[in-house]
């Protein structure tokens, strides 16, 4: 017949869906899907070795971490007093007597300068 593909003249239908992978045997250990790219066998990790005893020991310092000290850390007492105090011995000795506009301008300047060199722990 014209204008007729070649070729059986019946389509054939499939009922039956295709059988699925059974789902990858290290979800436990933290795969991401049921059927990823590939399987995590965890003795295979030699990183592994060593890490619940490692884990163990960095629990114990945790509490020493965190104790609150007796002294703040000099180092940053003296860094903060030299900015702090260097941007307000600039500002006596050159804008402190220029009138209350400048004034206010320069230790606003030098100030923000200070703070900006410290951090955003000091904003």
């Amino acid at each position: 017949m014209p204008g007729r593909a070649p070729g059986p003249s019946t389509v054939a239908t499939i009922d039956a869906e295709p059988e699925s992978p059974p789902p990858s045997t290290d979800l436990e250990v933290g795969a991401f899907s049921d059927h990823g790219p590939w399987v995590v066998v965890p003795d295979d990790l030699i990183w592994r070795v060593g890490a619940a005893e490692l884990r163990h020991e960095v629990r114990a310092e945790v509490p020493v971490l965190l104790a609150p000290s007796r002294f703040p850390p000099l180092g940053r007492l003296v860094r903060v007093l030299a900015s702090v105090g260097s941007a307000l011995g600039a500002w006596y000795v050159v804008d402190r007597r220029r009138g209350p506009v400048a004034s206010r301008n320069g230790l606003s300047r030098r100030l923000r300068k200070s703070f900006e060199r410290l951090g955003s722990t000091y904003v």
